[in-house]
């Protein structure tokens, strides 16, 4: 994925680990999502055909800036206490509800609202078994290696929207994994980045259409934290949509709305539902995420 800025920090305090998904050890839930370790399915063309079609070297960014697009290397979870998550459990990536724009009013369609989300750094504090990954596009996790420290560039990605309004350009293709929700978009604000999704099984086989936010690299046992906006088209949410009551129910409890567990690999699915993460060890199939972090390594750099 490109050059990078060159990060400084105190690599002493690092430590890698190695182990196989799945097997009871003390675990951090920030995997690879290289190849290897990660394999491809059917669908060998994950990535960018013009910079790494295969997506050998992670998962792919570019800047609405301009800039070159570039790869992050591992994808950090939230996973419960015990299977692979560290202290912070399922609430290592949490996100809530800090406002709501109305088309009239509380009651009526909700047409904007903002996320407030945290990232904690808890890969330190991580134990247990987990469970591995795969996506809509073939991937799976292998043998993966565990990883311990800081979280360098870490993008977080909103799978349950889009960062433009339309979604392809000549609309979804036929036998494609990619999965809308049903009902009104919604469209991210002020995003920094798009990710690369892929879509089907022809070269390019997809493009970079997911909104994502950079953070700032994250100690062990620090968070931080950034405030995501959104509009909705089509007319709003109605109340008889799940996420309009997910909305609400987050903005007046603070429960939390983002979730990213280790059976989602990478963007498993777009577009995702939008809902309360239950706290549960792992999620239904197809809603193991809402939401992705991806970050850097020191030997990726």
């Amino acid at each position: 994925m490109t050059t990078l800025c060159h990060l400084t920090r105190g690599l002493a305090a690092l430590a890698l680990m190695s182990a196989a998904a799945g097997v009871a050890l003390h675990a951090a839930p920030s995997l690879d999502v290289r190849k290897p370790p990660v394999i491809s399915g059917a669908n060998p063309n994950t990535g960018p055909a013009a910079l790494d079609p295969f997506a050998k070297r992670g998962q792919w960014f570019l800047p609405n800036s301009g800039g070159a697009a570039f790869p992050l290397s591992h994808e950090f979870h939230d996973n419960a206490n015990g299977q692979g998550g560290g202290a912070a459990g399922t609430r290592a990536i949490y996100g809530k509800t800090s406002a709501i724009v109305y088309a009239a009013g509380p009651g009526t369609a909700i047409v904007g609202f903002s996320i407030e989300a945290t990232i904690r750094n808890d890969t330190t504090t991580a134990e247990g078994a987990w469970q591995p990954g795969a996506n809509s596009h073939g991937e799976k996790s292998n043998l993966l290696t565990p990883y311990r420290g800081v979280l360098y560039r870490p993008i977080l990605v909103a799978e349950f929207a889009l960062a433009a309004p339309i979604l392809f350009p000549a609309g979804p293709v036929a036998g494609t994994p990619y999965t809308p929700s049903s009902g009104p978009r919604i469209l991210a604000a002020n995003h920094d980045l798009r990710a690369w999704y892929c879509f089907n099984n022809l070269a390019p086989g997809g493009n970079y259409y997911v909104p994502s936010w950079q953070f700032p690299s994250i100690d062990p046992g620090t968070t931080a934290s950034r405030v995501l906006t959104f509009r909705v088209l089509d007319g709003g949410l109605v109340p008889a949509d799940p996420r309009y009551a997910a909305l609400v129910n987050s903005l007046s409890t603070g429960r939390d709305l983002l979730s990213n567990r280790t059976t989602s690999l990478k963007i498993s699915n777009w577009v995702e539902p939008l809902s309360i993460d239950s706290g549960a060890a792992y999620l239904p199939a197809g809603q193991g995420s809402d939401v992705s972090v991806f970050h850097l390594i020191p030997g990726a750099l």
